[in-house]
């Protein structure tokens, strides 16, 4: 049974599911548009630290966006994060907006499940930083480009997406 939810640009609500990503579902990613310095696959090996995860539509094997991230001692670290082309936030006619909301709450739901309050960092690249500021509340770490959401960031996420 799904337990997120995705928003159209008319804001029309459907149901979505995050599953296991796994190597296969790397072959084509490049092909389709997604960042070419984005190697999902490394993410996808059984014999490294992450959890990597894509994000589906219900009824629909294409992939919304993808997320990977892995225990970082008392919170965690999202190393990568991708929207599928149609749905990035500076393309005004996407069909969804609010896939980067629905993997940052994944990763803190499991932050959450782990015992870490929902803490979550990342480090965004430089033409996103006021984009996770302005909303997600992402704060930055001392003085270094790390981004963090806290514990309240992330209840409030999870408690928008997920059901």
């Amino acid at each position: 049974m799904p337990d997120w939810h995705l928003k159209d640009r008319l804001n029309h609500v459907y149901l979505a599911e995050i599953v296991s990503m796994a190597d296969s579902d790397t072959d084509n990613l490049h092909k389709l548009g997604w960042q070419v310095e984005f190697d999902w696959s490394i993410y996808c090996q059984s014999n490294n630290d992450y959890n990597a995860y894509k994000l589906l539509s219900i009824h629909s094997s294409y992939i919304q966006g993808a997320i990977a991230y892995r225990d970082n001692d008392d919170h965690v670290y999202v190393d990568l994060l991708e929207s599928a082309p149609q749905n990035r936030y500076r393309f005004k006619d996407r069909i969804f907006v609010n896939v980067t909301d629905v993997l940052l709450g994944q990763a803190c739901l499991y932050s959450q499940s782990i015992g870490y309050d929902g803490f979550v960092s990342f480090v965004p690249k430089n033409e996103l930083i006021r984009y996770y500021q302005q909303r997600f509340n992402a704060k930055f770490i001392g003085n270094s480009q790390g981004m963090y959401l806290d514990d309240i960031d992330a209840r409030r996420i999870i408690e928008l997406y997920y059901y």
